[in-house]
């Protein structure tokens, strides 16, 4: 498997320090549920942009199928790996799911349920769709992150998207994002919704280090859970 360093683009701007850390320390939180990945017969993506993850891991799984809100991204998707066997469709995630009952052994979300409005009912679709003891990868943004916790404490607005300070510099306003989670409140939350958390880590710079302690270190959370019977 590629290593999974060094997998981020780091702007010039940022010192050379970094940059050094960023290129070798650093591992992405797409390569992180890569090597989380379990296999089965058919894998869905929720939030799947323009396919990559999808078309990275299609030789492990029979059927793969990636969802996004955005015609532009479903087009590129499509039209980038028409000659692979992943299928890409567009979807509202606050909508119901267009597959039956039990169609999919694993469900993957990466930087997706933040903005999914309706949560609860999102995350009832991925139970119904997941066969029996199926896995399911969520990977979200992390509001318990230290660093996060000590910018509350001065008073200042905890921004958990990486697009605000470059793209959109409002005060008050993150990228739409729906929801803020914390590992406690989101484990518990899954478990009433009938998932089994076995696992949670993170990604980012210091991967290894920071997953001492993934609640407080990381600035965001990798959930592994398992469909309850």
């Amino acid at each position: 498997m590629k290593s999974p360093y060094g997998s981020v683009e780091v702007p010039q701007s940022t010192s050379r320090v970094l940059r050094w850390l960023f290129r070798h320390f650093n591992v992405s939180r797409n390569a992180v549920v890569s090597t989380l990945m379990p296999t089965g017969e058919a894998l869905l993506e929720l939030g799947s942009g323009e396919g990559h993850f999808c078309a990275k891991h299609y030789h492990a799984f029979k059927r793969v199928v990636g969802l996004d809100l955005s015609s532009d991204r479903v087009q590129r998707a499509v039209e980038r790996y028409r000659d692979t066997p992943c299928t890409f469709l567009q979807q509202d995630l606050n909508k119901p799911l267009p597959f039956a009952d039990q169609s999919f052994d694993v469900v993957v979300s990466i930087a997706t349920l933040d903005w999914v409005y309706d949560l609860a009912g999102c995350l009832k679709e991925v139970h119904r769709v997941l066969k029996p003891t199926g896995t399911v990868i969520l990977q979200v943004n992390n509001l318990g992150y230290f660093v996060r916790r000590i910018k509350l404490l001065f008073g200042v607005y905890p921004n958990a998207s990486v697009f605000v300070k470059s793209a959109w510099p409002m005060i008050g306003w993150d990228a739409s994002i729906c929801h803020y989670f914390t590992k406690k409140e989101l484990s518990e939350y899954l478990a009433q919704l009938g998932f089994t958390v076995k696992k949670v880590t993170g990604s980012g710079l210091l991967y290894k280090l920071r997953n001492w302690w993934p609640a407080l270190l990381c600035g965001d959370l990798i959930l592994i859970c398992q469909k309850k019977n």
